[in-house]
């Protein structure tokens, strides 16, 4: 009995290493990859730092109102700052539909529909 007892230990105090090994490697890489994953491709998007990647970063949902909104509640700055090299669009959209408070409809404070095609050429012989 007490061999079987003894075998039963060893076997015990060796499983015991084991898994204590694989814990503490487990441990060690689960903290190692956190600490790199501010960077590169497939990293998480790092709030209140510059976060640089050399691919498309997309937001993709199903949600009823808008997938993204950015709130600036400060009085001196905007919400959105687009910049792009010279000569490049800002923005690129797949819709022709009119968006409120964003379309240069407006012309010297004159919808498109009252300046019609003589208030055209008139403007275009201003330039």
């Amino acid at each position: 009995m007490r061999k079987i007892y003894k075998k039963a230990m060893g076997i015990a105090r060796g499983t015991a290493l084991t898994l204590g090994v694989a814990v503490m490697m487990a441990l060690l890489l689960g903290v190692a990859t956190t600490a790199l994953a501010g960077t590169g491709i497939g990293a998480r998007f790092q709030l209140g730092q510059t976060n640089t990647v050399n691919a498309i970063t997309k937001l993709v949902g199903s949600v009823a109102g808008p997938s993204l909104q950015i709130d600036n509640n400060s009085a001196d700055a905007t919400a959105l700052d687009l910049q792009v090299e010279p000569g490049k669009a800002p923005m690129k959209v797949n819709s022709a539909a009119q968006v409120a408070n964003l379309n240069s409809d407006k012309l010297d404070g004159k919808s498109a529909n009252e300046i019609g095609v003589n208030g055209l050429v008139h403007f275009q012989n201003r330039l």
